[in-house]
């Protein structure tokens, strides 16, 4: 799903109503209308309070206030400013002013008790670009202050569409109806958590023919739907690659361990594992089905060659030791695919010189300290993707940065944020299986964007599988890499109901 800018929705509201030759009201009230019929299932004849500003996004909320006393609601409409609205407001204004159900929160002496009423927030829209202060910031707080089920129109009032936060009063919604396509801010920690959960009110605007670039995307089955690679009848492990992982360090061999399984369920044909001799004997056990090559006692060095492998992961467990300067140099002299982690960033990061030397369509995968210690601090998560897009251009890189909605920036200027995934998958190692995943992958001949998106997709699905059966809190890292057949067997089932075995 596409995730537009504001101006870009403007234009395809203009555009929609170019090509069906309808006007901003009655686009209004198809938007409405939709909204109505969704709170109707929800609320249930239950008394409403609906706080309505002066832009489109109050006259979104007179028109529902609409629908809803025509259907018989108990309703209540809190008007904010008593200034002429936008013309679609007013149109609305004048049908909810002649049924005596609205009130100028302005003339009371103090705010509503808002008693049991479910609230529907229709106080700003996605065109806010300040912090709302004043009068609109006591009754955002106030309604805040209740535990009423809040509806918030479009986007929670007070946040901004597209732009960082800054810490300004948000509605702190429930359930959040927002129109045309996902918002960025949707997807951003500081503000995330007050849309509550949000569904998507379609009014077919994407359907238009638009020609402008759109940077943000989500990723969704239809598109594992379209890359996924299935195995075919007659063939063996060298048509699925070979990839090297250079992981583990004495004390830090679970991080390659899981990294090691990640690759192999991924569907890798082979794998090997350049380790140090303390981990020899843990890797032999704990992952059979992985080649093992030693260099080094205590942590890996003076590594061999790579030029029989496909890809070349690094960094899980690898550990915090000078030697890996001169690794890294060796690989990005190699040109191999790589896909860089944990320890393999931080060594960067202290030696920022070897960013100018990393081969282009590498992919790294940073959470968002480790991305800190590379690219510098930044004010907030959007501040950060939006750097990260900066460096995926400046470098010719991928950049996985990690979080709730895994956001991928490439070299082209695309962005992705990733749906799947839950709070369980908060725990350690499970970054370490991510670039095991990916590695996986890369080796099978995935693109290096296809190997980002579907890789995070499948991790967060697994995760997401995972947590259907034993829940969040026992999550951990190893279950991940164990659920993963499970999440294949998700994005393959329709293909296989419709396949050459639909006779079963």
């Amino acid at each position: 799903m596409n995730v537009f800018s504001v101006p870009q929705i403007r234009e395809l509201e203009k555009l929609k109503m170019e090509e069906e030759g309808i006007s901003s009201i009655e686009l209004m009230e198809r938007a409405a209308t939709k909204v109505f019929q969704q709170l109707d299932e929800i609320v249930r004849g239950n008394a409403v309070s609906i706080f309505c500003g002066p832009g489109n996004n109050g006259g979104d909320g007179l028109a529902i206030a609409r629908l809803m006393l025509e259907k018989g609601y108990k309703c209540r409409v809190f008007l904010l400013d008593k200034k002429k609205g936008t013309p679609e407001y007013e149109a609305n204004l004048k049908w909810i002013k002649a049924s005596g159900n609205t009130i100028y929160l302005q003339d009371l002496k103090k705010l509503p008790d808002l008693d049991e009423d479910a609230i529907v927030d229709c106080i700003f829209g996605i065109g806010l670009n300040r912090p709302v202060t004043g009068f609109y910031k006591k009754v955002i707080d106030h309604i805040n202050s209740f535990n009423n089920i809040v509806f918030s129109i479009d986007i929670p009032s007070g946040m901004y569409a597209d732009k960082p936060y800054d810490g300004g009063s948000v509605i702190n919604a429930n359930l959040t109806y927002t129109f045309t396509s996902m918002k960025r801010a949707f997807f951003i920690k500081q503000t995330g958590e007050s849309a509550g959960h949000v569904r998507v009110i379609d009014l077919w605007l994407s359907s238009c023919d638009f020609e402008f670039l759109v940077n943000f995307s989500t990723i969704d089955s239809n598109y594992t739907d379209s890359i996924h690679r299935y195995r075919k009848k007659f063939s063996n492990k060298g048509d699925y690659g070979s990839a090297c992982l250079i992981a583990g360090s004495y004390g830090m061999m679970g991080a390659a361990v899981l990294s090691a399984h990640g690759c192999l369920r991924s569907g890798v044909g082979k794998l090997t594992c350049f380790i140090c001799e303390k981990g020899y004997d843990i890797m032999q056990i704990k992952t059979p089905e992985a080649l093992c090559k030693v260099f080094g006692v205590d942590h890996v060095e003076n590594i061999g060659e790579v030029k029989d492998y496909n890809v070349v992961g690094v960094g899980p467990g690898l550990g915090p030791f000078e030697s890996h300067v001169k690794l890294l140099e060796k690989l990005f002299r190699s040109k191999k695919q790589l896909v860089l982690d944990a320890d393999a960033l931080n060594t960067i990061s202290n030696h920022k010189e070897l960013l100018n030397s990393i081969p282009e369509n590498t992919i790294i995968t940073p959470h968002p300290k480790e991305f800190e210690r590379l690219f510098g601090k930044t004010a907030g998560e959007m501040e950060a993707q939006n750097l990260a897009l900066e460096k995926a251009y400046e470098y010719g890189i991928y950049i996985i940065l990690k979080g709730r909605y895994t956001f991928i920036a490439t070299p082209s200027n695309a962005a992705y944020y990733n749906e799947t995934g839950n709070a369980g998958m908060a725990t350690a190692g499970s970054g370490d299986v991510l670039t095991g995943i990916i590695t996986g992958l890369l080796a099978q001949g995935y693109e290096p964007e296809d190997a980002c998106k579907f890789g995070v997709y499948l991790h967060g699905l697994a995760g997401d599988l995972a947590a259907e059966d034993i829940s969040q809190e026992a999550l951990i890292a190893s279950d991940i890499y164990k659920y993963l057949g499970n999440a294949f067997q998700f994005v393959e089932r329709p293909q296989f109901m419709n396949g050459e075995d639909d006779f079963l």
